[in-house]
């Protein structure tokens, strides 16, 4: 893509994104970069204190794979380069998200009408008053 919008050997895009679009995405990014994270965190911190068992055994984890990464200012870090090799902190992260979902719902119309092909469901674009209930 060049600098103008366009591609090689293609026309000029005249299409930018409106401060009104910036403006709608931000909320979008900021819910779900912060919202999700934070509540995620928060749902398995409280499905470990609820399963002293599982907390345990993550913590053992956490320690193994904390030795096996040089440390950093004499303190022991878990590295992005370990996280594969805990499984059972993915299990726990997949598991968290199957019991409480980060998102349970998402806010998206058409900005036009169209039909999807081989059905009879036509899309609408958005509400005449542009609000949502």
């Amino acid at each position: 893509m060049t600098t103008n919008g366009s591609t090689p050997n293609s026309q000029p895009n005249p299409k930018r994104i409106t401060s009104d679009e910036i403006v709608a995405n931000i909320y979008a990014f900021l819910i779900v970069g912060f919202d999700t994270i934070s509540n995620t965190l928060s749902f398995a911190a409280y499905e470990l204190a609820r399963n002293p068992d599982a907390q345990r055994r993550l913590n053992d984890e956490i320690i193994t794979a904390s030795r096996a990464s040089p440390p950093v200012e004499s303190a022991p870090i878990v590295g992005y380069d370990q996280l594969p090799g805990m499984p059972f902190l993915d299990a726990i992260v997949s598991e968290t998200l199957r019991l409480h979902p980060s998102s349970l719902f998402l806010n998206r119309c058409p900005s036009t009408p169209y039909t999807v092909a081989d059905m009879d469901t036509q899309f609408r674009g958005p509400p005449p008053n542009g609000r949502y209930v």
